[in-house]
């Protein structure tokens, strides 16, 4: 097959926008979430806890994420775990209806929403170079990263915007801007990885990333 067939200029086009429309989502959702627990709780401490039950499951999933992406099909997984923020969005649109004035089911659903997020990072980091061809991937990484600059600042400009309309408005665009991400995710192609076989176990291997890294 050749190059012309396997790389579709779509893919990327269709990839950064995806990354635009999750990144919006939740530095929209990170405002609505924050202000929603403040309200409730009118407490610093629970709002700090927003933080780390977001931050706590990524952190301790990027390393095992990373070795399953360098395993396996990175759309697959992206698609997943977008879908899976999407799954958050709803239960909090859900929690919201329901006028759930405890904090604590919003903190779960946290913790979910960062599992999710510690699988799309690397999942999503490494798609790049599977999407355009070698020479130009440095440019392509380039857009990629302003993009994703872009989204950050706007994002949640854009949240304090929504949560005037509400916290169910907010939640119900990120769900919709989190679908949309994985839809356009599963429709990428590009080239496919090389056969491999593994070496040593999984715990070898991400000590191997961490060696690398360092």
């Amino acid at each position: 097959m050749s190059i012309a067939t396997v790389y579709r200029p779509r893919d990327f086009r269709f990839f950064v926008t995806g990354r635009f429309f999750s990144t919006v989502a939740m530095q929209i959702q990170s405002v609505a979430i924050g202000w929603q627990i403040y309200e409730l709780t009118d407490s610093a401490l629970s709002l700090g806890l927003v933080g780390l039950c977001q931050f706590a499951p990524m952190f301790l999933l990027t390393l095992p994420a990373g070795d399953i992406a360098d395993r396996f099909d990175q759309r697959k997984i992206l698609a997943l775990a977008i879908t899976m923020q999407a799954f958050a969005s709803a239960l909090f649109l859900l929690l919201t209806l329901l006028h759930s004035g405890d904090p604590w089911p919003y903190y779960a659903v946290l913790v979910l929403f960062g599992a999710a997020r510690g699988f799309a990072g690397p999942s999503s980091q490494s798609l790049v170079a599977f999407l355009v061809p070698e020479e130009k991937l440095a440019r392509a990484i380039a857009l990629s990263s302003s993009v994703f600059t872009t989204a950050v600042i706007a994002g949640p400009a854009l949240g304090g915007f929504l949560y005037v309309l509400g916290a169910p408005v907010t939640y119900a665009v990120c769900c919709a801007l989190f679908l949309a991400t994985a839809g356009l995710t599963v429709t990428l192609r590009g080239r496919t990885r090389a056969e491999t076989v593994s070496q040593g176990s999984r715990l070898e291997r991400v000590a191997e990333g961490i060696r690398f890294v360092r």
